[in-house]
């Protein structure tokens, strides 16, 4: 019909818009072409409107054959267009998409692509435009490129969120929060073993507990550092074998009773609760499910581990009713 009607305008216009399916669908070659022609002929229609992110769109084409200088050239004239034309709405996105192609070019500069990253954030504040806001995404972190030295990108909509880029190559997420007079950079996970939305979410729950003044980092090292109920078994036998455990009478156990709890441990505690670590032990993971269960189930803790501060807390075994026991039948006298 804009061949009827002699509308060059519409016609370029529908041919943009086809040059941009065919860069979606990896025919890129042929993109670059229909965007170069109907760009061309837009111009000559004297039209100017959305011009800027028409040579955004054929920048990452470029982008994609590898053709950087052709990319670059176009980035400039999307700033001068922006410039010109007064069409200030996409101006953060052509810093952004510049800072992009200066980590993924081969001459990759990081100190460059900041520059236009945070250019990029300030138009973007100063319009009021949150969606305009480069964060941290895929794009961006397969853009980066690995330096002499490793260096850190950031997101702008998370505060703290971003991910470090190693000389090996090597992507580690982390999240940067203030906990009382000290700073705390905690690891979430490796790029690829994560991915960004993950890390995202998981930086989102280290802010808010550092907001609510926990330290994330220190929780991380207890649950790494905390003790099973197997190893505060092996520790309770060896203190009481070196007579550190009393009994009510205020004596070192015997070593018959060593023995009987030496048989309780490896019978009934390690086998049923053994790998679970000590201080996430509930009263429902000692209770004797039925008369079969025996009644030494219900030590799952040894005696005194919270006044060996190995343990936080009461010992949930503590009040739990022992299984049913066959009443033992008196010995008839001879």
């Amino acid at each position: 019909m804009s061949n009827e009607k002699g509308a060059s305008f519409w016609k370029a216009t529908a041919i943009l818009g086809q040059a941009d399916r065919l860069a979606g669908t990896g025919k890129t070659t042929e993109a670059v072409q229909m965007f170069v022609s109907a760009i061309a002929a837009r111009r000559l229609t004297g039209a100017t409107l959305f011009i800027p992110w028409y040579l955004l769109d054929l920048t990452r084409a470029y982008a994609k054959l590898d053709n950087y200088a052709d990319a670059w050239r176009c980035i400039g004239e999307a700033i001068t267009a922006v410039k010109e034309t007064r069409e200030r709405w996409c101006e953060a996105e052509v810093y952004r998409t510049a800072g992009a192609i200066a980590l993924k070019s081969p001459t990759s500069d990081a100190g460059k692509a900041e520059g236009y990253f945070e250019r990029a954030l300030s138009v973007a504040r100063a319009q009021q435009a949150k969606s305009w806001e480069p964060g941290l995404s895929l794009r961006l972190v397969d853009a980066a490129k690995p330096e002499e030295t490793d260096y850190f990108l950031w997101c702008s909509s998370t505060p703290g969120f971003g991910i470090r880029i190693y000389p090996s190559g090597k992507r580690v997420f982390v999240c940067q929060v203030r906990v009382g007079r000290a700073t705390r950079r905690i690891k979430i996970g490796i790029f690829g073993a994560c991915t960004v939305e993950q890390a995202r979410q998981r930086a989102q729950e280290i802010i808010r507990a550092a907001s609510e003044g926990r330290d994330p980092q220190r929780e991380k090292s207890d649950d790494r550092n905390a003790i099973t109920v197997s190893e505060l078994c092996d520790n309770y036998l060896e203190a009481a074998r070196a007579s550190l455990v009393m009994t009510r009478f205020r004596r070192p156990k015997r070593d018959a009773t060593l023995k009987i709890d030496e048989g309780r441990v490896a019978r009934h505690i390690k086998p049923v609760i053994g790998t679970l670590r000590a201080r996430d032990v509930t009263r429902s993971d000692v209770t004797p499910r039925s008369k079969y269960r025996p009644e030494v189930q219900r030590r799952a803790r040894p005696p005194q581990p919270e006044k060996r501060s190995l343990v936080p807390g009461p010992n949930p075994a503590h009040g739990v009713e022992n299984a049913a026991r066959r009443p033992k039948r008196a010995k008839s006298q001879p």
